[in-house]
């Protein structure tokens, strides 16, 4: 819950500067001035966003991994813990970062152009002949919106293994889900998984079937299975005394 609420802080922080922002001046202005007067301080902007952008997505990166990491050292201690890995994050960042980069140059134009700034939007419209200022401020909405659902969703995405139980909490589920090993009638290791396009691709992953018809995947909710997963699974086994079901294809 914690990591939902600093999510949203920060998220909501982001659209609000963002709905504030302001763009050009209505005020006609002499298109050769304005290019005389902004064009090196636009390539430099440019410039500086190709470099803001990789660096927001490894800052988010970190920031995203070390959050997910708080609230899962309460007692009792899982034995073993599957949540997003670095890799989940990474991609979520990725799309994040474009609308941070976004209001970062934002925030650069105003604090270097002061009362410049909206001639310098005015420049920026001209150039590219329609308003990209509110194409940037408005599509940055969208992606922040857009992120901050997905990165709610896989920071509500968990499996727990105890002792001699499995919590799990799916990403679009908000209540978790408690088994006993005894309501294990089934774990698989498939080789192979069919891709949306309908392709067969390899993808080795885990699933564990209960008895209330109910299945979990090791693939589930954007996961890429981990190299740690045969050593959580072989323990598992040996818990439940079940025997590994061995498929090809997952076709699900």
């Amino acid at each position: 819950m914690i990591q939902s609420i600093i999510t949203l802080v920060f998220s909501i922080s982001v659209l609000l500067y963002l709905f504030k922002a302001n763009g050009a001046t209505a005020e006609r202005l002499n298109s050769n001035e304005l290019e005389n007067q902004f064009r090196n301080f636009h390539l430099k902007l440019l410039f500086g966003f190709f470099l803001l952008l990789p660096t927001n997505i490894v800052a988010l990166t970190y920031l995203l991994t070390q959050l997910s990491n708080i609230g899962f050292n309460s007692e009792p201690l899982p034995e073993f813990i599957i949540k997003p890995n670095m890799g989940t994050w990474m991609v979520l960042s990725m799309i994040l970062a474009l609308a941070t980069s976004t209001v970062l140059v934002f925030i650069i134009v105003r604090t270097i152009k002061k009362e410049q700034t909206s001639q310098y939007w005015a420049y920026y419209n001209s150039k590219y002949g329609f308003n990209a200022f509110g194409l940037l401020k408005y599509l940055s909405i969208v992606i922040v919106i857009a992120a901050t659902c997905l990165i709610i969703s896989q920071q509500n995405s968990y499996v727990k293994f105890y002792e001699d139980s499995v919590a799990i909490n799916k990403s679009l589920e908000f209540q978790e889900r408690t088994y006993d090993y005894s309501d294990i009638v089934g774990i698989t290791h498939y080789l192979k998984t069919t891709a949306p396009n309908g392709n067969i691709v390899n993808k080795p992953h885990y699933s564990i079937e209960f008895r209330d018809g109910f299945t979990w995947r090791t693939n589930d909710d954007l996961r890429t299975p981990n190299i740690n997963d045969p050593k959580i699974f072989y323990w598992l086994l040996e818990r439940t005394e079940l025997r590994l079901n061995e498929v090809e294809i997952n076709e699900k």
